[in-house]
């Protein structure tokens, strides 16, 4: 009787470490939003990219914008500026290990991986854009702004983490969450608008950049993780009064707990 009390427990222990492990960087009903984030910050780079390929300088949207920041910011450029270039891309990559790190402690591998593939992925886009736009300004590529780009993926990189951890108020949590991402994408657009890094288009595209590059690894990452649950499993035979069927040896759920008509022998005939 203790030897199967002990047993029992340690299943539990089991499964609930395996339910951590596997925690969604993405809920399922959020998926869908998120895909359409994805593909609309890529057409907006897109855009942008196409309407200021080998562009010198700023446009009109950009003087318009310009002139806007220059008249409540101009006496702080200097300290903007400073402030901008503090957070650069090498920056948030330590950043994005640290978050990978708090992830790996929280038995959250998924957003771990989240985390430095994202960044990963978020400079490369971030260089690879710059070269194939060459849109110049001061001479260096300008378009997507990289510090921008870098500063949005590791907002949402954490704000993925803040959310995945909350067990109360989701929506709430979430809410907030996006609103910190706008906050920080807007907060380094316009520092490094107001010290004359980069315009406001720059930032917009780095924005984009970093937004899609982020939450498009999160959906693969999701997509990638869920499919040995889905096509692959060890299976044990169980025996009933009338047939024999087959189940998964997975963590207890009640998709794992259901007899697979699929693949028994009363299904075949």
């Amino acid at each position: 009787m203790l030897l199967h009390m002990m047993r029992e427990r340690r299943s539990v222990r089991v499964a609930e470490a395996s339910s951590r492990g596997a925690v969604a960087v993405v809920p399922h009903a959020a998926r869908r939003s998120v895909a359409v984030v994805v593909f609309v910050s890529s057409v907006v780079v897109a855009v942008l990219g196409a309407r200021y390929a080998g562009v010198d300088g700023p446009g009109r949207w950009d003087a318009l914008g310009m002139t806007v920041v220059d008249r409540g910011l101009a006496p702080y450029s200097g300290d903007l500026r400073a402030a901008a270039r503090l957070l650069s891309p090498t920056v948030a990559g330590a950043a994005a290990l640290l978050v990978a790190g708090i992830a790996v402690i929280t038995r959250r591998p998924r957003l771990a991986i989240v985390a430095l593939v994202g960044a990963a992925m978020t400079g490369t886009a971030t260089t690879v854009l710059q070269k194939l736009v060459d849109r110049r300004l001061n001479g260096t590529e300008a378009l997507p702004s990289g510090h921008t780009a870098a500063a949005t993926a590791l907002a949402v990189a954490v704000v993925l983490l803040w959310v995945s951890a909350a067990r109360r108020r989701a929506g709430l949590v979430t809410a907030l969450g996006v609103a910190a991402v706008l906050l920080t994408g807007t907060a380094m657009s316009t520092a490094l608008v107001a010290g004359g890094l980069h315009v406001p288009t720059d930032t917009v595209a780095g924005f984009c950049t970093g937004l899609s590059a982020v939450l498009g690894v999160a959906l693969v990452v999701d997509r990638v993780a869920e499919l040995p649950r889905n096509r692959r499993c060890d299976r044990l035979p169980i025996e009933t009064p009338d047939r024999r069927g087959t189940r998964c040896s997975s963590p207890p759920g009640p998709r794992h707990d259901r007899v697979n008509d699929c693949d028994s022998p009363a299904s075949q005939q």
